[in-house]
């Protein structure tokens, strides 16, 4: 449809996707790290803003020092691989404790809905490792 322009939207269409991600994306790491730690989460904070420069640093310095940016990618993808199973069993059992949901508990078509989910993503994340691994 785009004809010869199509290569042009793309390369602005993944701009604007990672520029819109690494804004939210290293606002996320700090609010994450100062809270693990137990720290004031608030943007304003010195202790807040050093995480965030700490991790500027660290993300402008892979490609400078030679490495590879996007194997870090799989990294993440591994880390999302292997702990989706247990968020999914968390919302399981959330959606449909009554004391919590009360009349909002989970129908039987969405717990059979995330059971499939909580197989699929079992499935990803032993074949990701095996992969992986092998």
């Amino acid at each position: 449809i785009a004809g010869t322009m199509s290569t042009i939207l793309f390369c602005v269409g993944m701009f604007g996707a990672t520029f819109s991600t690494v804004i939210a994306e290293t606002s996320v790491a700090g609010f994450v790290l100062t809270d693990l730690l137990k720290w004031d989460t608030s943007p304003n904070g010195a202790k807040f803003k050093a995480i965030q420069i700490i991790l500027l640093i660290i993300g402008l310095v892979i490609p400078i020092g030679g490495w590879n940016p996007y194997s870090v990618v799989v990294w993440g993808g591994a880390f999302n691989a292997t702990f989706m199973p247990v968020g999914i069993v968390a919302w399981l059992i959330l959606v449909n404790k009554k004391t919590l949901m009360s009349e909002f508990t989970a129908s039987k078509k969405y717990n059979i809905a995330l059971a499939l989910a909580l197989i699929v993503s079992i499935v990803a994340a032993i074949r990701f490792w095996y992969v992986t691994l092998s």
